[in-house]
């Protein structure tokens, strides 16, 4: 059987270089990748197949189902072949309805006049189809570059080609907007188009192709199914990274450093395909890292872009030296210039990156990035080192792996996080239902307590863990995370707050786990409620002062009053408070945390205190 699409022998020269007996295969209902080496080399392939339609001079032979096309007679448009570029193109003082449909616009037959309405309900028809809430009628100017892309990509589907010539379609593109296009594109070929994909990115060529083939200075130099190098991603490391290895092993190498450090980079590439969950990724992959560079020991952080804090890190340290931190301004330097940083004890402030440098006479960091940045892989050694292109190189090369396994790591999380979610709702329902029991058991047996009073305290056990739901549902990059101070932060702004009792925070950027993270917002709501409602007579103004923060390996949840106080006799184990005995059973059971009341002159102090260690285990 013959393919849709075959280029046959095209060779073709500009600036940016020559193409030399290209030949490439393209079959029905295809994905197949070409992945580049570099943009020039994209730039030729676009350029050769245009020029295919304008000019009989180009040599080589394209056939579409086996039959040759004809040269310089703008074969590709009348075939319906359609060509994305990398750069976007739309018209920016027409409509998006304008821009989707350009010539095909529908008209009053057999008049030539547009019909508006039917091209506006089509328009609209197609946007809610492709997820896309935008109004068909405004001009394309006011929309954001992604959403000129997402257009352009419309108005070249709502040609219903045979096949699309893709270059770099999600590059520089948010998740949210990438998973509108990989639902287009899936949709597509569902319905038996075909996509020749070129692209730098050998990680989304793996995702969605079925076949890649590697270019490199105008050849074609490898061909793999993606089955294939899902299964080895080092061979396709190999053969993209390091072209003069494709026809050799890496003992064949004569230069024995180069051999252990593709051993290494191999090695990690491999785990990529593993069963192994992200954190044990990452600490193998800094594990390989140290050893490939010679390393000391080293650390991957996982940083947060929006909130420039640490989320968590991963040591490794299998020496006698002690590991030293990059202070958070280096770490916030490096991610900010999203470039790979040295330097070692010869250059002026090196001191400063540590807040003790102790053994360590050199170090070299690199950020972990993929479209966002994800963090920063960072490597000690003790001894005065300048660090080669081709360690850079390598270096690289592992924070692309580590970008690429919590890239892979969020892909899967739609579905993960929608099972985690149901999950989580279900035994969250079932807290509040054996909440609302004992409520209703403390009223049955509690002359004083007013079904009033049961319902406030039921009403804000849901809002907040409602409050976990909802940020979760805003977090854009999908983790199963919660910023501690965007959770204390919305259940101080669900209480019902006396204006003469002011409240203070002193919050800090604390990542905690989605599955912990219920438990820790009723505790927090309970603590605030109960100083809401005992530490101030009604007639008395007052403040309030919440904090948050770590204290070596404890998480210290604060909140201080300065109210009636304390009685003297005051006991928490011997309190009748439903609230309290609640907070301390998830406090000891769940977290092996304390609880502490502490008196003040003026006022009390409440802190909790969990060990980190339970939180994220």
């Amino acid at each position: 059987m013959y393919p849709l699409l075959e280029i046959k022998e095209l060779t073709f020269s500009n600036p940016d270089g020559s193409l030399k007996n290209l030949s490439i295969t393209l079959n029905q209902g295809e994905i197949h990748a070409l992945v580049v080496k570099n943009t020039s080399d994209q730039a030729l392939v676009m350029a050769a197949l245009l020029k295919f339609q304008e000019s009989k001079e180009i040599e080589g032979e394209i056939l579409l189902s086996n039959v040759t096309l004809a040269k310089g007679k703008q074969s590709f448009r009348k075939e319906n072949i359609q060509f994305m570029h990398a750069k976007t193109q739309v018209i920016e003082n027409l409509s998006v309805t304008e821009n989707m449909y350009m010539s095909s616009m529908p008209r009053f037959r057999p008049l030539p006049f547009i019909n508006w309405y039917a091209a506006k309900k089509k328009a609209y028809r197609t946007l809610i189809e492709a997820s896309f809430d935008i109004n068909p009628s405004i001009r394309i100017s006011e929309l954001s570059r992604e959403n000129k892309r997402i257009v352009y990509f419309l108005r070249l589907l709502s040609h219903d080609p045979k096949i699309m010539i893709l270059q770099e379609p999600f590059e520089d593109l948010s998740e949210s907007t990438i998973t509108v296009f990989k639902d287009l594109i899936k949709r597509y070929v569902n319905n038996g188009g075909s996509i020749l994909y070129l692209t730098k990115q050998w990680e989304d060529a793996l995702m969605i192709s079925n076949r890649i083939s590697i270019l490199s200075k105008g050849k074609i130099l490898s061909e793999m199914s993606t089955e294939e190098a899902t299964k080895n991603p080092a061979e396709l490391v190999r053969r993209i990274e390091n072209i003069n290895l494709i026809n050799k092993s890496i003992a064949e190498v004569e230069d024995k450093e180069t051999q252990q450090l593709l051993e290494a980079v191999f090695k990690a590439a491999e785990f990529l395909t593993s069963e192994y969950e992200l954190n044990d990724i990452l600490q193998l992959l800094i594990s390989e890292a140290i050893k490939a560079l010679n390393a000391v020991n080293g650390s991957i952080i996982l940083y947060d872009e929006k909130t420039n804090s640490i989320i968590d890190e991963f040591v490794i340290n299998d020496s006698n030296i002690r590991f030293q931190r990059l202070n958070r301004s280096s770490i916030y330097n490096v991610a900010e210039s999203k470039q790979v940083y040295w330097a070692n004890s010869t250059h002026a402030n090196f001191k400063t990156n540590f807040n003790n440098t102790a053994d360590i006479n050199s170090f070299i960091c690199a950020p972990i990035l993929s479209r966002e940045l994800y963090g920063v892989i960072h490597l000690n050694f003790t001894e005065l080192t300048t660090f080669t292109d081709k360690e850079i190189k390598y270096l690289k090369a592992f924070s692309r792996h580590a970008a690429l396994a919590i890239e892979d790591t969020r892909l899967m999380g739609n579905s993960i996080m929608m099972k985690e979610s149901h999950h989580r709702i279900k035994n969250n329902l079932q807290t509040v239902s054996n909440l609302i029991l004992l409520q209703k058991n403390a009223l049955l047996t509690n002359p004083d307590k007013t079904i009033d009073e049961t319902l406030d305290n039921i009403s804000s056990y849901v809002k907040s863990i409602a409050q976990v739901h909802d940020l979760m549902s805003k977090d854009h990059m999908g983790r199963s995370i919660i910023n501690l101070k965007d959770l204390i932060l919305s259940i101080v702004q669900l209480m019902n707050i006396n204006p003469d009792i002011t409240v203070s925070m002193e919050l800090e950027d604390i990542f905690i786990p989605y599955n912990k993270a219920t438990s820790i917002a009723l505790i927090i709501n309970e603590l605030l409620m109960n100083s809401y409602k005992h530490a101030f007579n009604s007639n008395k103004t007052g403040s309030i002062n919440v904090s948050n923060y770590k204290d070596n390996d404890q998480l210290v949840f604060s909140i201080q009053d300065d109210g009636i106080g304390l009685p003297k006799d005051f006991n928490v184990a011997d309190s009748k408070g439903l609230g309290l005995s609640v907070i301390e059973t998830i406090l000891k059971s769940e977290f092996k945390g304390n609880l502490n009341f502490i008196g003040l002159e003026e006022g009390c102090q409440v802190e909790v205190k969990i060990p980190l260690q339970r939180l994220f285990s």
